[in-house]
């Protein structure tokens, strides 16, 4: 890591395939759609822990996409967290 990491810093990350695959373009086009997904539920956290709200013209509707989208990035949360142990105990086997 270079510098201090801020809440503004960005996040490089990298792919290392066995083999290449057959269909390059589609299988880059699946990876970006997944790491969307995946990196959706943080950013709406993000945005909810050091956001402020300007103007909410539906205050109930607020909260609903606040509560779906908190429960959707804790139970994505626990998926990372027993990925993440799984493959620290590939690596140390």
């Amino acid at each position: 890591m270079r510098g201090d990491r801020t809440s503004r810093s960005a996040i490089d990350a990298a792919v290392l395939l066995s083999d290449v695959p057959r269909k390059m373009l589609d299988y880059y086009l699946r990876l970006v759609d997944g790491l969307s997904k995946i990196l959706e539920g943080g950013l709406k956290c993000q945005v909810m822990k050091n956001g402020l709200v300007i103007c909410s013209r539906d205050e109930a509707a607020r909260v609903r996409f606040e509560a779906r989208a908190l429960s959707e990035y804790l139970d994505f949360s626990l998926m990372i967290a027993r990925y993440d142990e799984c493959l620290i105990k590939s690596l140390l086997a």
